[in-house]
């Protein structure tokens, strides 16, 4: 899983860039869109994984988000001091 995990970066732009192709056919408001797509990939990882598995996978999705986002206000604000 692991050795998965250390691809992403190179996979998950890609994948992103598909998603929002997709999201231009389909018309829905971007974040009902979104919130479909987190569904159906929480409906995949869910069926593929122990409950256990799941709920630690979900976690540390949460914090690397959390980090990515506490870093994007730290650069506006960085930013802004200049």
């Amino acid at each position: 899983m692991q050795e998965l995990m250390d691809d992403k970066d190179i996979f998950v732009p890609s994948i992103i860039t598909a998603l929002i192709e997709k999201m231009a056919d389909m018309r829905f408001p971007t974040p009902v869109f979104w919130y479909f797509v987190l569904c159906s990939a929480m409906r995949v990882i869910r069926q593929n994984l122990s409950e256990e598995m799941f709920r630690e996978t979900i976690e540390h999705c949460m914090e690397e988000q959390n980090d990515y986002v506490d870093g994007l206000k730290d650069n506006i604000e960085e930013d802004n001091r200049h």
